[in-house]
């Protein structure tokens, strides 16, 4: 006797909760080797937000230029300026899901076979959801006009061929970068600069400079607008990545018959060069270096991978949908801790 309705939906459920790790199937359903984006940003650097929305800060984008010598019984003069501005995001919605048809010969089998069944749905729709975010959370809306898609890396941290603090607002953003202008405020800029060459003397030493210059450290102790907690991402692609590992072959001299030695564990400083394989469809080989302590995913709590359903679906008599919503947007509370370098 086959289950009925309720019971099919409700294995749905009880699928989701518990995935079954018997049975196993060959996985080719992404050209990526590593969805490092959603590994190191979604699910490892998730800022939760209560409450609604928009998600704003404030920026203090100057001091008040009060200070100077005195001498005795002088006449005060005051200084009198308005230095904070307030930057705010509004969250995104992003949404997966899969179907299925209580019909379907694989709810006439035993609860294993449905549920082995209904893990290949729920893989399918949760890859879905990765691969998507691993595309947004690299790259950056067309403009201010498209209020769907989530901002990403290339929103935060722009790139420019001068070297110094020349990030300036995104193409087709002309208010600026979470409504803050750099135009009209000219710290607020990330870092940016071009090499030529993966050498000690070029791209290394450029890189050194990035990492030194956005280090800032305020003078005077107060709350900023942390979202997590200290750390540092530097993001490559697989030219910059085996470049980098041959110099080290090159410098060691110890090397014995480990040729792989370095392979995964090249290190600057204390932060990993991290392989990203989006990056490899970059044809200017990027090198980004990210202060996550500043930069991380916002999520609307609770909706972090809100389940819900299964639902008939309209105009169906035996279909259901499941979904998976997330409220999301990445955060950057300052642009100047964050940094690329790209070939020219």
């Amino acid at each position: 006797m086959g289950l009925t309705v309720s019971q099919i939906n409700d294995l749905v459920l009880l699928t989701h909760e518990s995935l079954v790790r018997k049975g196993a199937w060959l996985d080719a359903q992404t050209d990526l080797t590593k969805h490092v984006l959603c590994r190191e940003l979604w699910k490892k650097r998730q800022k939760k937000f209560a409450g609604g929305h928009p998600w704003e800060w404030q920026m203090q984008i100057d001091h008040n230029y009060s200070a100077r010598a005195v001498k005795l019984y002088q006449k005060n003069v005051s200084a009198i300026n308005d230095t904070m501005i307030t930057a705010s995001v509004e969250p995104r919605f992003v949404n997966a899901h899969y179907t299925y048809d209580v019909r379907e010969k694989a709810f006439n089998r035993g609860p294993e076979q449905i549920a082995d069944f209904l893990k290949t749905k729920i893989v399918a729709a949760r890859v879905s959801l990765f691969e998507y975010l691993e595309t947004v959370l690299l790259g950056k809306p067309e403009s201010s006009d498209d209020k769907e898609t989530p901002y990403g890396i290339k929103y935060w941290v722009v790139q420019d061929e001068d070297e110094g603090f020349n990030g300036e607002n995104p193409d087709g953003f002309t208010g600026g970068r979470a409504g803050v202008s750099s135009s009209t405020y000219s710290r607020l800029k990330n870092y940016t600069g071009t090499w030529s060459a993966v050498t000690d003397e070029d791209l290394l030493a450029k890189l050194s400079r990035m990492m030194r210059k956005t280090d800032f450290m305020s003078v005077v102790d107060h709350s900023e607008p942390k979202l997590g907690a200290p750390g540092r991402l530097i993001l490559v692609d697989d030219y910059v990545y085996g470049a980098c590992e041959q110099l080290l072959r090159a410098g060691n001299m110890n090397i014995g018959t480990d040729l792989a030695k370095y392979n995964g564990r090249v290190m600057y400083g204390t932060s990993p060069l991290t392989y990203t394989p989006k990056l490899d469809a970059e044809s200017n080989h990027p090198v980004y270096t990210l202060n996550t302590e500043f930069l991380q995913i916002g999520v609307q709590e609770g909706w972090e991978e809100k389940t819900s359903g299964p639902n008939l679906l309209s105009g169906y008599t035996h279909v259901y949908r499941v979904d998976t919503d997330a409220t999301l947007q990445m955060i950057c509370t300052d642009w100047r801790r964050q940094g690329v370098l790209y070939k020219a």
